[in-house]
């Protein structure tokens, strides 16, 4: 029994930026498109001197995301390999 390539699947990822960036991955990759789940706790942080209810992931680097198999692949090896990395998995 094979794998259907075009079956939404969940995929354990982690974000490389650092936990202070202004655009992390679990609030990025939903404007593209992703389904992305991060499990999350509500802290109170100072902001210009006002704490600010924020809610912030549990995990800084760790998040789950809902994707076809080929948009994945698209994504995982557009980033260092260029064209070539898509167009081997798009044949």
């Amino acid at each position: 029994m094979g794998v259907v390539e075009n079956t939404p699947t969940w995929f354990v990822m982690r974000d490389l930026k650092r936990p202070n960036a202004l655009s992390p991955a679990w609030k990025t990759l939903p404007g593209m498109g992703f389904e992305v789940f991060t499990p999350l706790r509500t802290r109170i942080v100072m902001r210009k001197g006002v704490p600010v209810r924020e809610a912030l992931p549990v995990v800084n680097d760790l998040l789950f995301v809902s994707a076809e198999r080929m948009a994945h692949a698209i994504m995982y090896n557009s980033g260092s390999r260029g064209r070539s990395g898509i167009n081997r998995h798009l044949a």
